[in-house]
């Protein structure tokens, strides 16, 4: 799991030593370390690489906090010297197991022409654009998406050191996924998509956050898309999700429903097969931000910052995650509502269990009774069980 961070003011991430903790905290569970992808909109809109302090203050994070990057590159304007040259001072700045891997470019669906220009234009840019940035010799390496690049030259080229096609949405068909792929696969480490559950100019509330029925369609989607992914090879992730998107919703993005979306929504991903989320947290002010940037009134100061509500989810994911767990299967369940979900995990090493248990109905709770099997065991000597919650005030 990790945040998904705006290139503007990503450096405040290690600006006080609170932003560290927080981002520490995520990876303390022994489920790996914090992911931060940098990027989303800011990314197109680069037009000059990051300055040193940027660098110094990643440095900083992966060193405190052993947090790891994915790395936006600018793809809109097809700059391809531009992005060269941030991916030179990358590799130059970071160490080599800072880096997960470099996204090229963001929702590339959302560029002008739409649709338009995905079906005409998006594969072939792709193809053009990444031997700009990873190859000595660029025009040998041009890839014919045609051929899934057969007959290119990639010798001076760096490969499999790229994540894409970082998707607006895990709707995604998976035959554009699998064209993508095929096109370009030789030179992608990490196949990405976004998630949000509505956009907000669409009517939400607390409780239609909570709907199951998106949910349930667009993970049948997402798991066939780390099928078409594993296809080829390559992981899926998530690299861009939360609430509403468009810097979210009062009242519905920073409540605690939230949280329990943010859990749920990770709990989801992993089991359809994900290798792992970014939550966004824009600029570090949005509304469905988990670590809020905080700045005095008229210093410019940055005060230690404000937990939010999907901050408490990503926590609680990485305590029911544990270490190398696993999900394993439920018998028959009765009596269930469908606002009760349960998600089951065995810790291999230890053999732990841990169940995940959400009630997204705002307005009636209940009593759980589960049963677990004894394996073997007399009755009766199962250890004690410790039940973490997760309420509102």
């Amino acid at each position: 799991m990790g945040i998904s961070h705006e290139w503007p003011f990503v450096e405040e991430l290690a600006a006080r030593p609170e932003y560290i903790d927080l981002v520490r905290k995520m990876g303390s569970f022994g489920n790996g370390p914090p992911i931060v992808r940098i990027g989303g909109g800011s990314t197109d809109k680069l037009r000059a690489g990051p300055e040193q302090r940027v660098w110094d203050a990643l440095n900083k994070l992966y060193r405190e906090a052993n947090a790891r990057y994915i790395v936006g590159l600018p793809l809109e304007q097809m700059d391809g010297p531009l992005a060269r040259a941030i991916y030179l001072k990358a590799r130059q700045e970071l160490p080599a197991d800072a880096i997960l891997s470099f996204e090229i470019g963001n929702e590339p669906n959302f560029y002008a022409g739409g649709n338009e220009y995905v079906r005409c234009c998006f594969v072939r840019d792709w193809g053009r654009f990444v031997p700009q940035v990873a190859c000595d010799q660029p025009a040998k390496g041009e890839v014919d998406s045609a051929t899934g690049g057969a007959g290119s030259d990639v010798s001076s080229c760096e490969l499999g050191v790229f994540a894409g096609p970082a998707w607006g949405h895990v709707n995604i068909r998976p035959l554009t996924l699998d064209w993508f792929l095929y096109s370009h696969g030789r030179w992608v480490d990490l196949a990405t998509v976004h998630w949000y559950k509505a956009t907000s100019q669409t009517y939400n509330t607390a409780e239609t956050l909570m709907d199951e029925a998106p949910v349930r369609a667009e993970m049948a989607n997402l798991r066939e898309l780390v099928r078409v992914a594993a296809k080829h090879g390559q992981p899926l992730r998530v690299a861009e999700a939360n609430t509403i998107s468009n810097r979210g919703r009062d009242g519905v993005s920073n409540v605690f429903a939230a949280a329990l979306w943010t859990l749920d929504a990770s709990m989801e991903v992993a089991a359809a097969g994900g290798s792992g989320i970014n939550f966004h947290q824009g600029a570090g002010q949005n509304l469905y931000t988990g670590i809020l940037r905080w700045q005095a009134q008229g210093t410019g100061a940055l005060n230690p910052p404000i937990v939010k509500p999907p901050y408490y989810g990503y926590l609680a994911f990485g305590q029911a995650v544990g270490t190398g767990s696993r999900f394993i299967r439920t018998s028959k369940t009765s009596g269930l509502p469908g606002s009760l979900k349960v998600f089951p995990l065995v810790e291999a090493a230890s053999g732990t269990t841990r169940v995940v248990l959400i009630n997204k109905d705002g307005s009636r709770g209940g009593t759980v009774g589960l049963r677990l099997p004894a394996n073997g065991k007399a009755p009766g000597s199962l250890p004690a069980a410790t039940v973490t919650r997760m309420v509102a005030k």
